[in-house]
C-alpha cells in the first residue's frame, strides 16, 4: 500500500511551507542583481522613447512599491421576515488591459 497525500517515510524532510534550497538561492542572486540595478532605473526608463512603453514598464513596477488594494462589494439580502440578514462580500477585480 502507498502513502496517502501529505504522509512521508522521510521524518527529516523539509518542514511544510519551507522553500527549497534552489530556490532560496535564485532569490537571493536575483536580489542581489536588482539592488544593483535599482539606482539605474531611472537611467533606463530615460532612454525609452515611446510613452506608451514607459507607462507600461512604470505600471508593471507599481506592485512593488505600492501597496495593493483589493475592492470590495458588500450585499445584504434579507433571509425572511424575522429581519436576518444575508451579508455577502465579494472581491471586485479590475478589468484592466495591457498589450505588449
Amino acid at each position: 500500500m502507498g502513502l496517502h497525500k501529505g504522509q512521508t517515510n522521510n521524518k527529516q524532510g523539509r518542514k511544510k511551507g519551507t522553500s527549497n534550497k534552489t530556490t532560496k538561492e535564485i532569490r537571493d542572486v536575483l536580489q542581489l542583481i536588482l539592488s544593483k540595478e535599482f539606482e539605474n532605473i531611472p537611467n533606463y526608463l530615460d532612454q525609452i522613447k515611446e510613452p506608451e512603453r514607459k507607462m507600461y514598464i512604470l505600471i508593471k513596477l507599481l506592485p512593488f512599491i505600492l501597496p495593493v488594494y483589493e475592492r470590495i462589494d458588500i450585499e445584504t439580502t434579507n433571509i425572511n421576515d424575522s429581519g436576518l440578514r444575508q451579508i455577502i462580500i465579494q472581491p471586485v477585480s479590475p478589468k484592466i488591459e495591457i498589450n505588449d
